[in-house]
């Protein structure tokens, strides 16, 4: 694997003030009380240090000890004022902005997500970095804003010391810059703990869907009935022996230097000093007993300052390369074009010509050279067996992806040159791997919060999938909660129930193209012909696209198109297609078991 170059100075410079603009976009405020505070409290610590020098050389001249304790209170007061201030505002107004600003970021992280296109979860190498860019971006936002504030205070403290060392004795500030040598140690300690961090994102995230997997109940039936546990609990080994082994890479390193760095800092910045100071101050009597003191402290707050100075800008590149994963994530534009300017969806015919199409990373076509037409009201059926294309056919029609080549019209208008919005809603869509959420039963139905209004449109298409019953007499009927992982009064369901609901949904929609991709395969075969003749008598005057792999219902479409392989092999009525004596006959008659119930009811 191609290891990830380090961001260079510009670019570090680059990245963390696209991070700064999008932290003052959604809380500029933040950012002003960060710096006004760390401002003052540079200022105070310096002003403390000033009188620690004055009270002390005073006394050691036998002055006023008045004048020490009216400069003591003046400074009492100012630092009082200060922290009982600050501690107020950290506990009010601070997470206020903080959370304004993690709500923002994570609002407007969710809301580019979702206009991803589907293509970006195929691509291994993108999902990774979108992966570490929605982990990332709240805690790197916060740390580099944290960064800036201690640079900022830092850049005032080292002044206003380094200006009172050089006063007091100028050897002083040399010594307090020696440590600054040193401080390149931390170069390779943040290299080490970026490559560590990135080395175990895919080992957090695989240890997660672990867990996942033995304490989330849908997992539960297969984990006690079936010997699964075992390989999962390999899994779990194999990924803690990676952990340690990453460990064993960079815990050895990251230690090592950390303790070099931290004896170095100690020997510069405290025992030199301290050891030089008592000499001018015992034995050449060159500095007062307060200067000797200060300048001990002041030359641990100019040390301190370069070293956090240093430290932080270290930050800033590490925190550069995650920003590299985030700003693609934000800054990425869609490859399938939205046209909002552009023309409306007509409701007319859908036609399908000469359509390629192949997953990325993939050498094979998925879809190969279909072309039929889908005229308006007409009730089509998709059929074929597994994996011959049905289901990415249907992806393209709402347009989730584009055709590696080919065209697609609805109403003689290619779908690429029409609104993308107005393109998927003319579908109602019921997807083969449709989702329910741990919402009402309600919003599970119209996806958004339902008004009064919507009541009895409700009760009906629960009534036209014979699931009305089900919530009728619970307490809170239609906004029954349809899951317990947040309302220990919500109702469990079974698979065909959820089903239901999911198709309940197309007839709330005024779309007037529905598509069913096999949501029924929790359905009996006599449920599942009665579901789609009621489904067909409903939206008698809308056009409907159903996949299925029982060929009895596919007997109620008007027009069968038999798929394999990505090819389009047959296409007619049931009648014709049997009398044509091909593979959808052949599948027919394999399964023709099933269909003895749709006899018998003739």
């Amino acid at each position: 694997m191609k290891k990830k170059q380090r961001p260079s100075f510009f670019q570090t410079i680059n990245n963390n003030i696209f991070l700064l603009k999008i932290i003052f976009q959604f809380s500029p405020w933040l950012i002003v009380y960060k710096i006004i505070f760390s401002t003052l409290e540079s200022f105070i610590n310096i002003a403390s240090l000033l009188y620690l020098r004055y009270a002390i050389n005073l006394a050691q001249n036998i002055g006023s000890y008045t004048n020490i304790l009216m400069v003591l209170l003046i400074v009492a007061v100012i630092v009082i004022v200060f922290q009982v201030t600050k501690s107020i505002l950290n506990a009010t107004i601070l997470p206020r902005l903080e959370y304004s600003l993690k709500c923002g970021m994570k609002w407007s992280t969710l809301e580019k997500a979702g206009n991803f296109d589907l293509s970006c979860y195929d691509d291994t190498a993108f999902y990774k970095k979108y992966t570490v860019a929605f982990v990332e971006i709240v805690d790197r936002a916060i740390s580099i804003l944290n960064s800036t504030e201690k640079i900022i205070s830092s850049l005032i403290a080292f002044f206003a010391a380094g200006v009172l060392s050089y006063l007091i004795n100028p050897i002083f500030f040399i010594f307090a810059l020696l440590p600054f040598a040193v401080s390149i140690i931390r170069k390779p300690i943040n290299k080490n703990n970026f490559e560590y961090k990135k080395s175990i994102t895919e080992l957090n995230r695989k240890k997660a869907y672990i867990q996942k997997v033995f304490y989330q109940k849908k997992y539960a039936n297969e984990i006690r009935m079936t010997n699964i546990s075992n390989p999962i609990f390999d899994e779990f080994k194999k990924n803690s022996k990676e952990f340690e082994m990453a460990h064993k890479k960079y815990g050895f390193k990251l230690a090592f230097l950390s303790v070099l760095e931290s004896f170095f800092n100690r020997l510069f910045s405290q025992y030199i000093v301290l050891f030089y100071a008592a000499w001018q101050t015992l034995v050449t009597g060159n500095m007062g007993y307060g200067d000797c003191l200060v300048i001990v402290s002041v030359v641990e707050v100019i040390y301190e300052s370069i070293n956090r100075i240093v430290s932080e800008i270290m930050n800033f590149q590490n925190n550069s390369q995650y920003v590299d994963d985030i700003k693609f994530m934000w800054d990425y534009k869609p490859q399938i074009s939205i046209n909002e300017k552009s023309k409306k969806v007509s409701n007319g015919d859908v036609c399908l010509k000469n359509v390629f199409f192949k997953y990325t990373g993939l050498n094979d076509y998925t879809i190969k050279g279909i072309s039929f037409t889908i005229h308006k009201g007409e009730k089509v059926a998709l059929v074929g067996p597994n994996g011959a294309g049905k289901t990415s056919l249907i992806k393209l029609l709402l347009r989730l992806y584009d055709p590696s080549s080919g065209d697609i019209f609805i109403c003689d208008e290619n779908i690429k040159h029409l609104q993308l919005s107005s393109v998927r809603k003319f579908f109602s869509v019921v997807l083969q791997d449709y989702k329910d959420f741990a919402f009402t039963l309600s919003e599970n139905i119209l996806l958004r919060k339902p008004s009064l209004e919507d009541e009895e449109k409700i009760r009906d298409a629960l009534k036209k999938t014979d699931i009305y019953n089900v919530f009728e007499k619970e307490p809170n009927e239609i906004n029954t909660n349809i899951s317990k992982e947040f309302d220990e009064n919500g109702v469990e369901l079974s698979s065909g129930q959820h089903q239901k609901i999911a198709i309940s949904r197309i007839y709330l929609n005024d779309a007037p193209f529905i598509i069913l991709d096999e949501p029924s395969s929790a359905l009996d075969p006599k449920a599942e012909y009665a579901l789609y003749q009621n489904i067909i008598k409903c939206c008698n005057e809308k056009t409907v696209l159903f996949i299925s792999h029982r060929m009895s219902s596919a007997r109620l479409a008007d027009k069968i198109v038999f798929m394999d392989e990505g090819e389009l092999l047959e296409i007619g009525s049931h009648n014709e297609l049997m009398k044509k004596n091909g593979k959808y006959a052949q599948l027919y008659k394999k399964q023709a078991s099933n269909y003895l119930f749709e006899e018998s009811d003739k």
